[in-house]
């Protein structure tokens, strides 16, 4: 395949994901491990995993790190959880250094650099969110950003965030903690 139609594959791959994509992603347009291994040895590339391929070379954005963590925990079973899936629906003002995940507790997960994973026993009918980066609902993702916080008052502090924020009600927080 011409070097040009490579680039273009994966830019086109990458470009809804931040400048970030998965290899079996790339893969399905045509753009093989020997096509991610020349970009990366000219300098072009960046390899952040396992799985995780950066079309550029810059540091991670937030949503590319989200993407990272799904890919290389889980790329099937793994979505964005607690705070990290917050913050990917438009919480502002909390920050939270690793990314935190969740993954059904009888499905493979591997473990990844500043990814916290969060076995659960099942997942609610409904809860993930499909477009843009997989991640829980915000009102669950609330409630379980809150049981998972390091204190009471930060567990607090996320579920008024999350309120004050408009990403849910107080109603359906209630109703996700039931």
């Amino acid at each position: 395949m011409d070097e040009r139609v490579v680039l273009d594959k994966a830019q086109g791959v990458a470009a809804d994901r931040g400048g970030v994509a998965s290899r079996a992603l790339l893969a399905d347009v045509g753009v093989h491990r020997h096509h991610i291994r020349q970009e990366v040895l000219r300098g072009r590339w960046a390899l952040h995993g396992r799985h995780t391929v950066a079309v550029h070379t810059r540091v991670l954005t937030q949503e590319e790190l989200f993407w990272r963590a799904v890919w290389e925990v889980s790329a099937s079973a793994a979505v964005l959880d607690g705070v990290s899936a917050l913050i990917a629906a438009g919480l502002r003002g909390f920050d939270e250094e690793a990314v935190h995940v969740s993954v059904v507790h009888n499905r493979r997960s591997a473990k990844a650099p500043g990814v916290r994973v969060h076995h659960l026993p099942r997942r609610c009918s409904g809860e993930v969110i499909g477009a843009g980066v997989p991640r829980v609902r915000p009102a669950l993702a609330a409630v379980r950003a809150a049981h998972w916080a390091v204190s009471d008052r930060q567990a607090a502090l996320i579920l008024a965030m999350t309120v004050q924020q408009r990403l849910c009600s107080s109603a359906q927080l209630l109703a996700a903690s039931r």
